[in-house]
């Protein structure tokens, strides 16, 4: 387990800043970049075709004792072949690269990323092994966390659980110099997603676009 902990831990800090980073190894390599933005319409049409319904999200304040639930988002951007949907104010871009992680060899890993003058929000959907349970999932959340702060090399302002419907997940506040990012992580079935906001001095936590993004994250059925 303290393994797959620090595997999980390299591949957050390789991923997550989409940079190149000391124990990383070797350069990200693109492998594309297309545009992956799509309507409303187009993302429900998906979701039926994936033979469900989208999972609407539930508050960010939800608590691992109880979930407050909220109206759904219409989302904008829907990833059938990662299971989520998500709203963005504009077009992201989308880029998928083979990191190489110590342990685990190269590692295929798709990014979706908006610059906003309010944020730049990044949504990194990540595969899992089927160790990671979902009726346990502390130990994976606990690394991803600990993965994401060193990375950034920022401090830990606070950490809770949150829920997004059946599935375990966990928001932090990292500060990093002048700046702050919120990162929703979710466990999936066989997926885990980092969606987070990356805030410019002086944006609050709390500004309504960044609430919308986050909130609006849903997971597929499938």
């Amino acid at each position: 387990m303290k393994g797959q902990k620090s595997k999980w831990r390299a591949l957050s800090l390789c991923t997550v800043l989409g940079s190149t980073l000391a124990g990383c190894g070797a350069s990200p390599q693109n492998i594309s970049s297309p545009s992956g933005a799509q309507s409303a319409s187009q993302s429900e049409a998906q979701s039926q075709a994936l033979g469900g319904q989208q999972r609407p999200s539930q508050t960010s304040s939800a608590s691992e004792g109880g979930a407050s639930k909220a109206q759904p988002i219409a989302p904008s951007y829907t990833s059938a072949e990662e299971s989520f949907a998500l709203w963005l104010p504009g077009k992201p871009t989308e880029l998928v690269r083979q990191v190489s992680v110590p342990g685990a060899g190269l590692v295929r890993v798709r990014t979706i990323s908006l610059s906003t003058p309010k944020a730049v929000y990044v949504v990194v959907p990540t595969s899992v092994p089927e160790s990671v349970s979902l009726s346990n999932p502390d130990p994976f959340l606990d690394g991803v966390q600990a993965g994401f702060v060193a990375s950034s090399r920022g401090k830990l302002v606070s950490s809770k659980s949150i829920k997004l419907g059946q599935y375990p997940g966990r928001e932090i506040v990292v500060s990093v110099g002048a700046s702050k990012i919120t990162v929703h992580i979710f466990l999936g079935d066989k997926r885990s997603y980092q969606v987070m906001a990356v805030l410019p001095p002086g944006q609050p936590i709390t500004d309504a676009q960044t609430t919308k993004v986050l909130d609006s994250f849903q997971i597929l059925s499938r």
